[in-house]
């Protein structure tokens, strides 16, 4: 993984300013452990979220909305759509009610 990348992706995590959310990258106000990586790659190309669908509160980046878009893997040197920390898919970890906190550990040390 890009090393400036991890660090930023993993200050995110820690900073509070994302609230943590289950199940989608993005969806109102929230984002899961995935979706603060997609934003940051949103932020640095000036790319805004997209409804996923008419009247749907889940948002989209380039129509997905549950893993990592091709484009963010490559922009954050990961080689899989849902990354896997020690034991674990981040996505499980985060929907099963792991913190940003302990999501941002696992990060600093198996990615």
């Amino acid at each position: 993984m890009n090393q400036d990348i991890k660090r930023r992706w993993v200050e995110a995590l820690r900073s509070g300013q994302y609230k943590q959310g289950q199940l989608f990258l993005h969806s109102e106000d929230s984002f899961c452990c995935l979706g603060v990586l997609t934003d940051l790659y949103c932020l640095d190309h000036n790319i805004q979220w997209r409804k996923a669908w008419l009247g749907s509160a889940e948002k989209s980046f380039n129509s997905e909305t549950e893993r990592l878009h091709p484009k963010v893997m490559e922009w954050a040197g990961l080689n899989s759509p849902d990354p896997i920390a020690g034991s674990c898919h981040l996505s499980q970890f985060n929907d099963n009610g792991g913190t940003f906190t302990q999501i941002a550990d696992l990060i600093e040390r198996h990615l």
